[in-house]
């Protein structure tokens, strides 16, 4: 790899005013917008102040370039080549084609021949065989091929992620304007990288400068995702505890049912390379010929799982016979969605009524639950009541209410008197019987 000069790598004048103001920039970038590794500690505000941090780095002009251009450099120093992977002529394009830093099937291009929507695996081989790339005859050089110059305009859309929209000429122009401004671009994401230590947790950064994250929004989302700012990568179980996490609301049905549609509206497949078949059991499999769009089948799927969460099935047929009543003629599938509205408005009232009664009937519980504690106590109390000397023991319900004396030498200390003095009276009567 040929050096370069300061100047080249950093973007910054030579001089030495320049220099300090880069190195100054540095240090307030590491100071004062880098955030701490520790996830926890990282606030919205914080998290905020990073972002600006950013753009109070990068200067105006490669903000743009900074978020459009594809990180395409290696791990490895040794074989950086080009430098930071913005190349600057069809050699050096090649040399990333050929490492597999830019896939063909990223590619998007559409015309005869090509291999469902991206450019064939031919035209890809011939376009690594190129050493020049000519859009218009000079001399006795002989123009690219039309079709290999249309691949390379998409190649490059690509990598640009089409921060050339509009560019006037044969097709390769736009090819041939990217490689012309090869040194702006490649000074932006210099500068970049070389802040990367600087703005980036360790973790991340290493990743980073060994080119893991493809872009500007794939290094966002992974800072997002250590420091719990956004989920980027969602997971189908993510999306089902949001729809729980939508249904457990207090709100209208119209509000539900909205963000209902909207969060389904965003997991629409709308893309062709996105279209999945679904597999039910092995070498089963069922596709979808169109692009996905929000329709009577979601809606009703929606509903479906809107009364489950919300209103009792007992309630159910109810629902439906109030509903039909406010549709005109006979009730159909098509008339039930045309009209969801009022269907919305028989729900909440039935979500009301239900949520009266079970409020009525926790009131009656817990009231059932006050007396019985109460009596609970009162017959403790009873329980527990000590008799007095000759007075009579009332027994507690369980032994039916009877009264009975406290005729137990126990209980009653003149139990013994009484069956001592009838003793004394018996022996005299037997000795007068003697005589």
């Amino acid at each position: 790899m040929e050096n370069e000069s300061y100047n080249e790598v950093n973007g910054v004048d030579g001089n030495k005013e320049a220099r300090m103001d880069y190195m100054q920039k540095l240090v307030l970038a590491g100071s004062a917008f880098r955030l701490p590794e520790d996830p926890t500690k990282v606030t919205p505000q914080s998290w905020n102040g990073w972002l600006s941090g950013i753009r109070a780095t990068i200067q105006d002009e490669d903000i743009l370039r900074v978020e459009k251009l594809k990180y395409l450099w290696d791990a490895d120093p040794d074989i950086l080549h080009p430098y930071q992977g913005v190349p600057k002529n069809i050699v050096e394009l090649n040399y990333l084609l050929g490492i597999g830093r830019i896939n063909r099937l990223d590619i998007e291009y559409t015309s005869n021949g090509n291999d469902n929507g991206h450019p064939s695996k031919t035209a890809w081989s011939q376009i690594q065989q190129l050493k020049d790339f000519v859009v218009v005859k000079v001399q006795d050089t002989e123009p690219t091929t039309e079709h290999l110059r249309k691949v390379v305009d998409c190649i490059i859309k690509f990598i640009t992620s089409n921060m050339y929209n509009v560019v006037e000429g044969p097709p390769g122009s736009l090819t041939l304007k990217y490689f012309s401004e090869h040194t702006t671009n490649a000074k932006a994401l210099r500068k970049f990288r070389s802040f990367g230590e600087k703005l980036l947790p360790s973790d991340i950064n290493e990743g980073f400068m060994a080119g893991f994250y493809v872009d500007y929004e794939a290094l966002l989302g992974a800072m997002k995702r250590k420091y719990n700012m956004g989920n980027e990568q969602k997971t189908v179980i993510d999306h089902f505890l949001k729809l729980d996490k939508i249904l457990e609301k207090e709100t209208k049905t119209e509000f539900m049912m909205g963000s209902l549609r909207t969060m389904v509206k965003k997991l629409l497949v709308t893309k062709d390379e996105d279209i999945p078949y679904i597999q039910y059991y092995k070498g089963h499999k069922e596709c979808i010929t169109h692009k996905e769009e929000f329709g009577p089948m979601a809606n009703f799927l929606l509903e479906y799982i809107m009364l489950s969460k919300k209103v009792p099935r007992s309630k159910w047929k109810q629902i439906e016979k109030d509903y039909h009543r406010l549709l005109d003629g006979q009730p159909s599938y098509k008339k039930w969605h045309e009209n969801s509205y009022e269907l919305w408005n028989v729900v909440d009232k039935e979500i009301n009524s239900h949520l009266m009664t079970q409020a009525q009937l926790e009131n009656q519980s817990e009231q059932c639950d006050q007396d019985f504690e109460l009596n609970a106590v009162r017959k403790q109390r009873q329980f527990n009541r000590k008799p007095t000397n000759n007075t009579q023991y009332t027994a507690p319900r369980m032994n039916m209410g009877k009264s009975f004396p406290n005729s137990s030498p126990r209980r009653n200390p003149a139990f013994k008197n009484n069956n001592s003095n009838n003793n004394n009276n018996n022996s005299n009567n037997k000795i007068r019987n003697e005589r």
